[in-house]
């Protein structure tokens, strides 16, 4: 979806149920990384590219931030950073 700005995008993707993704788990991109949790450690993740203008949605996938299920399943944060790199 191409938007104007960051402050659209996240008007856009807020209204959709996402939130900002915590600082820590945000991979550099804090700010312009949003989470919309699905339960059982995975989310959909929708990130602004102030270089082209367009938000990107992507998932279903690992959700980096501190979630139950991740730590029971010893997938969290270890494998899922390394979910993220291969990507």
């Amino acid at each position: 979806m191409k938007l104007p700005d960051l402050e659209s995008f996240e008007q856009e993707v807020t209204s959709k149920g996402y939130h900002k993704t915590a600082r820590y788990a945000a991979y550099g991109a804090y700010g312009r990384d949003f989470t919309r949790g699905i339960g059982y450690g995975y989310r959909y993740e929708a990130r602004y590219s102030p270089s082209t203008h367009m938000g990107y949605v992507e998932g279903p996938e690992p959700n980096p931030e501190a979630n139950w299920y991740g730590y029971i399943h010893n997938f969290w944060p270890t494998l899922v950073y390394i979910w993220h790199e291969r990507c």
